[in-house]
């Protein structure tokens, strides 16, 4: 019998794609599953059983920076303050290694006040923070690297205007991507189903506090090139002055030696990813791809 069968679940941002992964692979395993979207309103209001805090804002949020401390801060403070629930996982983001010496667990985390682009960062690091603070085993944090898949059973697909989503539109839509990073800026790309079946296990028991959900495996942008021309034709140019973005190596042996699962890379599951979407592929966003 699995692990999950009986056991009650709230996937809070159950409907987005983070959350509606974690949903259905907790289905699939026999838990009861209570997807909430954007409508908290009687969340507080029941016991949560095991709580998968998935909310939150990604490509937006320089447009609506005070929508991601509401969504990443404001309301985790208050499930922390109210909530009956028997353990919380909050899913923050590998994102918050940008600056920082390494990607491991216990890497100090820089932040610059002054850099527009930190405040995704800053808003997860006070999030993670909060959780750190309760002083409770059973409450935990994980850093989700920057998943790739088709959308679950009831979730939403890629987050349009994010990176991989952006580029796979172009190449579907147009053949040509335009990228605004350097050709050897890298980021970990993990597969979403993967990842949600880590993130199940380490709801209901992870031994630490703190993990990284990631691949281990980053792909720069030539190797992204050279999966759009094999399975799209498409032409890859860089921005003039493009800048290089990159980040440490996300470590992943915490997930390793736990668990024994690793979500598997974007080359290894790349073609899968265009056979998935088929004719419905992400719709193309008004702006050039971000990396």
């Amino acid at each position: 019998m699995s692990a999950f069968a009986g056991r009650s679940f709230t996937v809070l941002g159950g409907t987005g794609f983070v959350g509606g992964h974690v949903a259905a692979h907790l289905r699939a395993q026999g838990a009861q599953v209570r997807a909430v979207g954007r409508d908290w309103s009687s969340v507080l209001e029941a016991p949560l059983g095991h709580v998968v805090f998935a909310a939150g804002l990604t490509a937006d949020f320089r447009q609506r920076p005070l929508d991601a401390i509401e969504a990443h801060v404001v309301r985790l403070a208050e499930l922390l303050r109210r909530g009956r629930y028997d353990s919380l996982l909050y899913v923050s983001s590998t994102r918050l290694y940008a600056k920082a010496p390494t990607g491991d667990e216990g890497a100090p985390v820089p932040v610059d006040v002054n850099d527009a682009a930190d405040l995704y960062a800053a808003s997860k690091l006070a999030g993670e923070s909060l959780c750190m603070a309760m002083k409770r085993s059973e409450v935990r944090v994980a850093r989700l690297s920057n998943l790739f898949g088709p959308p679950a059973a009831g979730g939403r697909g890629m987050p349009p205007g994010t990176f991989l989503a952006s580029v796979l539109a172009s190449a579907r839509e147009a053949r040509a991507v335009r990228l605004e990073t350097s050709w050897d800026s890298a980021k970990d790309f993990a597969d979403a189903a993967d990842a949600a079946a880590v993130l199940a296990q380490i709801a209901i028991g992870g031994r630490h506090r703190l993990y990284n959900v990631a691949s281990g495996v980053a792909v720069d942008n030539r190797g992204i090139a050279a999966l759009l021309a094999e399975h799209f034709g498409a032409t890859v140019a860089v921005a003039a002055d493009a800048p290089r973005q990159t980040f440490p190596p996300i470590a992943v042996d915490r997930i390793r030696a736990e668990f024994a699962l690793v979500p598997a890379s974007l080359p290894q599951r790349f073609a899968r990813l265009v056979a998935a979407f088929g004719d419905a592929a992400p719709a193309l966003p008004p702006k050039e791809p971000r990396a």
